[in-house]
């Protein structure tokens, strides 16, 4: 940003190492467990948002905060394998029960439209 030069001089020189140690703090504070037990307390929901490697989810887990994250199938596994659970069956499986159920409902939906229009 041309301020005051290379070599980490000027106001660079002061802003990297205040910004690191604010983030810190920042880190330090949200890991401490008083800090969540203090807003359940009062009614406050807390949630990790994009938490997405698994010492932040065992974290979130251990304190009983809500996960939100860009990879919901390696969390899923985290917490089965954590569980001491069996991984489900493969998602080919899933995927063609998921649409034979689709299947049906949509023909018990076209059946109930029928009934009700009175259209045959």
């Amino acid at each position: 940003l041309g301020l005051g030069g290379g070599g980490g001089g000027g106001v660079e020189g002061y802003v990297r190492p205040i910004f690191g140690a604010v983030l810190a703090v920042a880190d330090w504070a949200l890991r401490c467990p008083g800090l969540f037990e203090h807003l359940r307390k009062r009614g406050i929901p807390v949630v990790g948002y994009v938490v997405n490697d698994e010492e932040d989810w065992e974290f979130c887990l251990d304190q009983n905060i809500s996960i939100c994250t860009d990879y919901p199938d390696r969390l899923g596994r985290f917490i089965m394998k954590r569980r001491g659970e069996k991984f489900p069956r493969g998602p080919p499986d899933i995927v063609r029960e998921a649409g034979q159920e689709f299947e049906r409902r949509v023909e018990v939906e076209r059946i109930h439209s029928v009934r009700f229009s009175g259209k045959f």
